[in-house]
């Protein structure tokens, strides 16, 4: 499969355009299913987490929303039984797309969507949970990402990304890697789970056969799936257990997959996060926060600044003029 870079450009919006055109795709190897390698800090909203359940650790992603709060799925942070696990069970890997260079913080909280029901019965429609963190330092490499909070249509492309395996029943890689994915429409969607409403509902739907060969796989679960405003990436969901097929594999075409739609559950999410739809949804900006000042000197010699001359000039004290 081949995704040229003014495709790769034209999915993002013209302001990838010369990013897209420096990259180096003159093959894509089957990364996700069908995928491609993503570009340094194309991506620094994306984490992975790793839960740690007796003896057995288990990989999924996550989308940061806020510097405190990270969006994933609800399996994600379950035992076997399907109990929430402590939050000393859960970290978080952050600030680069290869997650042996990740920098890493435990979960402090975690909260899971009253409606996620445990056991055989859970309700995969509300698989969504969020992960709370001490507070993280955006850079060009960690970054936060808009909730999409529009109308998804029959045709939508979103770009879906994960850590998971490039294979069915293939074992998971180190390297942050995207594929192209498409919004089916609801009649075949159905045709998969009679459950299923439409794309502004619980969950979105992709189907197979409008992008052969591209799927997210085993691994990527939590992961983010996010779409191109008016030039702007928002994230509009993530990757849950939702995959129904009568094909043979990840990416075939008879296959139907169901992510998380992140804009529905708002509620959820602001009343946990304690942060408004409208920050949430970037409608209106965050409060913007305050710079660190440096401690008050003690005495002369605490009078050296490690800045800029024309921000400040103290470097020795001044001394007294003498008449």
């Amino acid at each position: 499969m081949y995704i040229s870079p003014t495709l790769f450009a034209a999915f993002l919006g013209t302001g990838a355009l010369q990013l897209a055109a420096t990259l180096a795709i003159p093959k894509l190897e089957k990364r996700i299913i069908g995928g491609f390698l993503m570009p340094d800090n194309l991506a620094p909203y994306s984490v992975s987490l790793v839960k740690t359940d007796g003896f057995q650790q288990f990989t999924c992603g996550g989308t940061i929303i806020s510097p405190n709060f990270i969006l994933t799925a609800a399996h994600c942070v379950v035992n076997k039984a399907n109990q929430q696990l402590p939050p000393a069970n859960v970290t978080v890997g952050y600030g680069n797309m290869d997650r042996d260079a990740q920098e890493s913080v435990k979960a402090t909280g975690v909260y899971i969507h009253p409606q996620y029901i445990s056991g055989a019965s859970r309700d995969v429609r509300y698989d969504i949970a969020l992960v709370e963190v001490k507070k993280l330092k955006f850079n060009k490499s960690t970054n936060s990402i808009p909730i999409y909070n529009g109308a998804i249509g029959t045709g939508q492309r979103f770009l879906a990304m994960g850590w998971g395996a490039t294979e069915a029943n293939a074992s998971k890689l180190n390297m942050l890697r995207g594929t192209i994915v498409t919004a089916g429409d609801t009649a075949s969607c159905q045709r998969y789970y009679p459950e299923f409403n439409d794309n502004n509902g619980p969950q979105i739907c992709t189907l197979g056969k409008l992008n052969p060969g591209s799927s997210t796989c085993s691994g990527d679960s939590g992961s983010s799936v996010v779409a191109s405003n008016n030039d702007v990436v928002m994230l509009g969901g993530f990757d849950s257990i939702g995959v129904f097929t009568v094909g043979s594999s990840c990416g075939d075409a008879n296959t139907a997959h169901f992510y998380i739609h992140a804009a529905y559950h708002l509620d959820f999410i602001a009343n946990t996060t304690n942060i408004t739809k409208e920050v949430l949804t970037n409608t209106v900006p965050a409060e913007p926060e305050l710079p660190e000042l440096p401690e008050e000197p003690t005495s002369s010699s605490d009078l050296y600044y490690d800045e800029p001359v024309d921000r400040i000039s103290l470097i020795d004290p001044v001394k007294p003029i003498l008449y």
